[in-house]
């Protein structure tokens, strides 16, 4: 996963507080990828592209906060969705960074923490 923004740079910076990125971002992905599922029912019982009506459309050229996906800060992010046997519905892993990008073999599983040792 690219990473596309950065709310917590030098003041120097110019762009959107970390209150609407996500909002800003949410609304991008909507309109301008097929990343996002507009009908999809949210918490408050609106659907996703219903809660993002009234939000602004995001700019990249008056702000340095967010970027479009074309052109990320990062190529490659912390997150990374896992797939396969370890995870055959997939999920979403954060790593610190020392790991690699990619990953092969058998995975071994465990029912409690404890059987691991």
């Amino acid at each position: 996963m690219s990473v596309v923004c950065q709310p917590f740079v030098s003041p120097s910076y110019q762009g959107p507080g970390p209150h609407l990125i996500d909002t800003l971002v949410g609304k991008y992905l909507l309109n301008h990828t097929n990343l996002l599922d507009g009908s999809q029912m949210t918490v408050t019982a609106r659907t996703l592209a219903q809660n993002l009506e009234d939000v602004q459309e995001l700019t990249f050229h008056d702000q340095e906060v967010i970027r479009p996906l074309e052109n990320p800060m990062k190529a490659i992010g912390h997150l990374t969705i896992l797939r396969g046997s370890l995870a055959p519905g997939s999920a979403v892993a954060k790593l610190t960074g020392k790991e690699g990008g990619r990953f092969e073999g058998v995975a071994k599983c465990f029912d409690r923490q404890v059987l691991i040792a």
